[in-house]
């Protein structure tokens, strides 16, 4: 049983909506488990608890802002 181990690409789009009492930054702090202030309202999410997280990144385009 020596068999090739590859890995499998996986990619989930989902829309948040503040109307509905959803936060894309509370989102990006649980995917990534990482702690996230959340300018717009102040409340800090933070998921450093999370112990499955093996790697997680955002990227941003070069021309975003600094302050991002």
């Amino acid at each position: 049983m020596g068999g090739m181990r590859i890995a499998i690409y996986s990619l989930n789009i989902n829309i948040k909506s503040r109307g509905k009492g959803q936060s894309a930054i509370a989102s990006a702090a649980y995917i990534a488990g990482k702690r996230f202030k959340n300018e717009y309202d102040g409340i800090t999410h933070d998921r450093t608890d999370r112990n499955d997280v093996v790697h997680g990144e955002i990227v941003l385009p070069e021309n975003a802002p600094a302050n991002f």
